[in-house]
């Protein structure tokens, strides 16, 4: 009841998980290779390795808020 933002942060970051796992099932070039090497990429799996970075990017910032908003003021 002190932070009911974060019960939609919570299903934000729930949708943001399904979505990269959505994203590499479509795009198997993002799996990683058995020699360590890039496959080779389309424009499609370049997009989706950047939707990924950025979905990381906001599941870091809201799990950064979380801790912000669990410390006293």
């Amino acid at each position: 009841m002190l932070a009911p933002e974060l019960a939609i942060l919570g299903a934000l970051e729930a949708a943001l998980d399904l979505a990269i796992v959505a994203l590499v099932a479509a795009q198997p070039e993002l799996h990683p290779t058995e020699d360590g090497h890039d496959a080779v990429r389309t424009a499609a799996a370049n997009n989706a390795d950047l939707v990924i970075a950025r979905a990381q990017a906001l599941a870091a910032a809201i799990a950064g808020y979380r801790v912000m908003r669990s410390q006293p003021f």
